[in-house]
Parts: structure tokens; C-alpha cells; sequence
């Protein structure tokens, strides 16, 4: 009983972690994003809402969301939402098998983490009752040392797990982007 009944609150859990997250697109070898019917867009439905409601909606969002959304973002009123972002993240190095390297290593978080970055864009369109999103397009790609390095050589160069690489930046493109079309609004008295 006690099996059945952990296993009923894991798919609960499981269930209500996906349904939060509306946007799911995968990171591809190439880099390229793809949703998971291989297109290389999302459409995601908000019934009973004009383009002009959710064109006002992620416009808001944008504008919270960045420092200085004018700089990262374009837009047609009512039909288009572009972002030319910046992302960060850090990476752990692959470990090395030669001992002699372990001995002379030391042992710090510099010595364990690679920092990144990596441009992106976004586009957001609008319909009444829906918005697409269009697959997430790294446009640059660097950490301290190397610029515009495309990501592919980096993980490679750089000996660090590519999976590792593309989950971080999948994950974070695809919380970015349910952020943007959350119609959540944060009641407030003032």
C-alpha cells in the first residue's frame, strides 16, 4: 500500500512539474532547437484572449524580466515580440583520469567550473487565442578567454559534457520563456 501510494504522489508530482512548464524545446546536436514534434516552433493556447491582450501580456514581462528591455527587445505592436538576450552559466569539467594530474591539481571551485555565456533570440507572435514561440537561436557563444566561439567547438575544446551544456542552456531558454507568457500577475496594494 505504502508503494502504490508513493508511487500515486510521484506521478502527481511529475504530472504537475510538466504542466507548469508550457515551453519544451530541445537542444539539438547542432545546437538548433527543436519542440518535441520536431518543429521548430510552439504554439501555446490562451483561450478567450486577444492578440492585443497577450501581446500587452509578455510585453510586460519583457519589461520586468530585463534590465533594460528597449536594449534586448524589438517590437510590432500587436504582432511580434523580439529579444536579443544574454545568458549565463557554469559548467563542471570532466574529470581526468591521470593521476599525476589529480595530485598537482588543487582543488577549488575555479579549478571545477567553466562560466559562460551565450547570446540568444527569441520571437514571440500573436493571434487571437494564442502565441507562437519560435525556436530559441544561439547567435553567440563565450566564456573569459574565447568570443563567438561556436558552442559545438567550445564543449569540445573545452572538454566539458555536452549534455551537461545543452540541458543548462535548454533549461534555462525554456523557464525564460514559460517567465514570458506566464499570465500570472502579482497582486499588489499600493
Amino acid at each position: 500500500m505504502k508503494k502504490l501510494f508513493f508511487f500515486f504522489c510521484l506521478l502527481c508530482s511529475t504530472i504537475l512539474m510538466n504542466a507548469q512548464n508550457k515551453v519544451n524545446f530541445k537542444m539539438q546536436s547542432d545546437a538548433s532547437f527543436k519542440s518535441e514534434d520536431g518543429r521548430d516552433f510552439i504554439v501555446i493556447p490562451f483561450e478567450g484572449k486577444s492578440s492585443q491582450e497577450l501581446y500587452s501580456m509578455v510585453n510586460i514581462n519583457v519589461t520586468t524580466q530585463y534590465v533594460s528591455a528597449k536594449n534586448v527587445s524589438n517590437a510590432v505592436e500587436n504582432e511580434v515580440i523580439s529579444i536579443n538576450g544574454v545568458g549565463e552559466g557554469k559548467i563542471e569539467k570532466e574529470k581526468k583520469s591521470n593521476a599525476h594530474f589529480k595530485q598537482r591539481q588543487p582543488v577549488s571551485p575555479e579549478n571545477t567550473l567553466y562560466s559562460f555565456t551565450f547570446q540568444y533570440v527569441l520571437n514571440f507572435r500573436f493571434k487571437d487565442g494564442k502565441i507562437r514561440i519560435d525556436a530559441p537561436v544561439i547567435i553567440g557563444y563565450s566564456d573569459s578567454k574565447e568570443i563567438n566561439d561556436p558552442i559545438v567547438l567550445w564543449v569540445k575544446r573545452k572538454g566539458v559534457d555536452k549534455e551537461k551544456v545543452y540541458k543548462e542552456i535548454e533549461s534555462m531558454l525554456n523557464r525564460l520563456c514559460d517567465k514570458l507568457i506566464s499570465s500570472k500577475k502579482v497582486e499588489e496594494d499600493w
